[in-house]
């Protein structure tokens, strides 16, 4: 009974997802609605379909400074860098004890005394970080974060290794568009050479690639 329901449900939702994506294409044709309308109205019905895994920066990506790295130095990395929070790690990114502020680290150097001291020796300095599975999906997590007050959460795979981490601006991005600011590298995942070339980042999701380029993967297997 209760298996029925769902499935109905589930087919309800279905029929309402196709009926709007029909009315936004319509729209589209006819002039009715901009292009940049109709993608926004896209994504909004992808949203609840992906996963943390899907948008994460991957671990090979990350930017994460070690618990034993001196004060002095780890205000270095941070502003020679382009975000405010950095996962603090121990001897390897599989070992993330929490995360560090931008401001925390720079009222903590004020501290001339303090300047060749650990950053985990510093009492309160390294911030506790939650946890994710990569299945988790974002429209959960977006509600979790905004409701903790939380920016910044690590990824983990199946075994509790680090897979990734999602930022607030992961998921916001997912809805509209790329956000950059004037302290972004804008880096380039897919840049044409020629008519048929491209050359594209190892990274890059397959879906971001579908949209750019306008081609249709089957495996399902792989996600990048």
């Amino acid at each position: 009974m209760i298996g029925r329901f769902i499935k109905d449900r589930s087919n309800k939702e279905d029929r309402y997802e196709s009926e709007i994506k029909s009315i936004v294409s319509e729209g589209t044709d006819t002039g009715g609605l901009e292009e940049s309308e109709a993608k926004m109205i896209e994504k909004v019905f992808e949203f609840d379909d992906k996963t943390a895994h899907d948008i994460m920066t991957h671990r090979e990506e990350i930017n994460a400074i070690e618990d034993v790295t001196p004060l002095s130095e780890c205000i270095d990395i941070i502003l020679d860098g382009a975000n405010t929070r950095y996962p603090v790690y121990h001897e390897n990114i599989d070992d993330i004890l929490g995360t560090i502020h931008m401001k925390d680290a720079i009222r903590a150097g004020r501290d001339q005394s303090l300047s060749d001291k650990p950053i985990a020796d510093i009492e309160g300095l390294i911030k506790q970080v939650s946890f994710v599975p990569e299945t988790r999906k974002i429209d959960e997590l977006f509600a979790v974060m905004q409701a903790k007050k939380t920016h910044l959460v690590i990824v983990a795979d199946e075994y509790g290794q680090t897979s990734g981490l999602v930022t607030l601006e992961d998921i916001l991005e997912e809805l509209v568009g790329d956000i950059l600011d004037e302290y972004d590298d804008e880096e380039v995942d897919i840049r044409k050479v020629s008519e048929d070339v491209y050359i594209v980042r190892g990274l890059t999701p397959l879906t971001d690639i579908e949209e750019r380029i306008g081609i249709h993967f089957e495996e399902d297997q792989v996600e990048t």
